[in-house]
Order: C-alpha cells, then sequence, then structure tokens
C-alpha cells in the first residue's frame, strides 16, 4: 500500500472516531525548549477554529531546564471534550525530539495510530526503529529549522506534519494558526513569513 493512501485511510479512521462521538486523544513528547508545547498548541487552535470541534491540550512538565523531557497532551472531540485525563493510549503520538526515545517509549500505549517524528529517516526505517505498526509520518523538522532560522526548531514544520497526516485540518488553516502563535510570543516578524 503506497504511503499517501496508508495517510488517508489513517485520517479517515481519525474522522470515523470523531463522527462515532468518540474522542480523538494526541500525545507528544520532546524536549523543553525544542518547539513541542506550542506546535501542540497551534495544532489544537487550528483544530478548535471549526465550530463543531472542542479541544483541550495541556502540557506535562516541571520547572526543569532547556533540554529536560517534557510531554504534551491533546483531546479532540466533535461537540465537548468530556474527560480530561492523561492520553494513555493515543491515536496520535509526536516523537519531537529522538534523543527523548532513548529514554521513553513515546508510542506506549498504542500500536495501530499515526506517528509523526521529527528525523530525516524515512517512514520505514522509523517503523522499524520504533517498532511502530501504524502509519508513520516523518519530516526533517530540525535540518527546516536550521536552514530557514538557523535554530534546531522542528515546530512549524510538525504542525505541518500533523495537519498533513491527520487530515483534521486544512494545512492553510494550521498555517494561519502558527502564525498567530509566532506573533502573539512576539517573535521577529522576519521569522514569521508564511508562503
Amino acid at each position: 500500500m503506497g504511503a499517501q493512501i496508508a495517510t488517508t485511510l489513517a485520517a479517515q479512521r481519525l474522522r470515523d472516531r470523531l463522527r462515532a462521538g468518540l474522542a480523538v486523544d494526541v500525545r507528544g513528547h520532546g524536549k523543553a525548549g525544542g518547539g513541542l508545547i506550542l506546535a501542540m498548541q497551534s495544532f489544537g487552535a487550528a483544530i478548535a477554529l471549526d465550530p463543531e470541534m472542542d479541544v483541550q491540550d495541556w502540557p506535562l512538565f516541571s520547572s526543569a531546564r532547556k533540554g529536560a523531557n517534557v510531554c504534551a497532551y491533546m483531546r479532540i472531540a466533535v461537540g465537548r471534550v468530556e474527560m480530561t485525563c492523561q492520553v494513555t493510549e493515543p491515536d496520535i503520538a509526536l516523537l519531537m525530539n529522538e534523543a527523548t526515545a532513548k529514554e521513553l517509549d513515546f508510542a506506549e500505549g498504542t500500536s495501530a495510530g499515526i506517528y509523526v517524528v521529527n528525523t530525516t529517516d524515512s517512514p520505514e526505517r522509523t517503523a522499524e526503529r520504533y517498532r511502530l505498526g501504524g502509519t508513520v509520518t516523518t519530516i526533517a523538522g530540525d535540518a527546516l529549522g536550521l536552514q530557514y532560522l538557523g535554530r534546531p526548531l522542528a515546530n512549524v514544520a510538525v504542525v505541518a506534519a500533523l495537519a498533513k497526516a491527520t487530515g483534521l485540518v486544512d494545512c492553510a488553516v494550521a498555517r494561519e494558526s502558527i502564525r498567530k502563535s509566532l506573533t502573539k510570543r512576539r517573535i521577529p516578524e522576519r521569522l514569521v513569513v508564511v508562503k
């Protein structure tokens, strides 16, 4: 089965869950200061622009310094999100920083979800390395951040990958959401260029 067909089928399963009144759970892992929280909040804000959707997202981290492991959760539902607890069986698992996977299993609790991984490796190699059984999307977000921002920040690329892999939000809406998030955080306008 081709990668595009697999992604389309996985996105359809998410839409079917939502239509059936079930929530879609997202869990992301990364390092403090690496853009995970901004990516999750921007993706959630883009989905929440749909008046039928309810989104709750929350980070889980301590007062640890930059580079410590962080986790972020999101729950998406049609109507209203009813359950507000830790995501232990995500439908979508995000790995923002591969160093995090050396210390924990970012895909724990899922065996056939959608996996978005910030890596230069192929989806096939990534699935093999982390023993992933679902739909794997990879994005070389750090490399793109270095190229365009001079820093390995993958948040913009990861939001785009989440939008494309899940089909839960139009890419143009996701792009505008990340632009608003960056502007709100007072990122210099020269870095907030939307093409």
